[in-house]
């Protein structure tokens, strides 16, 4: 697909790394656990718990490191919040009001892709864009400038269809030129 990148603040390398380092702090909690069973020092139970809980900890790193976690980006998408989320097959973003067009469908796509799972109950995923605009003072108006719907029945299925509301764009534009 043009346009997609993948970008990640964490990649697994680093979860690697992060595993080999809580493994060696496991290890050395663990050399202090025997010691403390050696000369029964008060702390003996603490420093096994200490040693559980670390290595605990390094087994979820590793599945980090495994699993990548590297969260698509496309080119052209602005920033977004998410609002609504059911679970299932609905989702609402907010842009803000002077995105274009060309963003907001840039940023559909890349919701659709990054929130695409198999755990999500429903035969399709929709998401609806949104924007807030103040017709006059003591007044806020939501505008839904698009969707993009995708089918869960197959998550190879590449194919997103992704819907601009001209309307509400021509009434964003009419608003904010006020």
């Amino acid at each position: 697909m043009s346009g997609a990148t993948t970008e990640s603040l964490f990649s697994t390398e680093n979860f690697a790394l992060a595993t080999q380092y809580m493994l060696e702090l496991a290890g050395v909690f663990a050399v202090l656990a025997i010691l403390a069973f050696s000369f029964q020092w008060g702390i003996r139970f603490r420093l096994v718990g200490v040693t559980s809980f670390t290595l605990v900890l390094a087994g979820g790193l590793f599945a980090l490191s495994i699993v990548p976690f590297t969260p698509t980006i496309v080119e052209g998408a602005v920033s977004y919040s998410l609002v609504f989320d059911n679970g299932g097959s609905r989702l609402a973003i907010a842009v803000a009001p002077e995105t274009t067009p060309e963003g907001v469908e840039a940023t559909l796509r890349q919701v659709v892709l990054n929130k695409t799972t198999y755990g999500r109950a429903g035969r399709e995923l929709e998401i609806r864009a949104r924007t807030i605009v103040h017709p006059s003072e003591d007044v806020s108006e939501a505008l839904y400038l698009g969707r993009a719907v995708r089918s869960l029945s197959s998550l190879e299925d590449d194919a997103i269809d992704i819907q601009l509301d001209p309307a509400a764009f021509e009434k964003r534009d009419r608003v904010l030129a006020l």
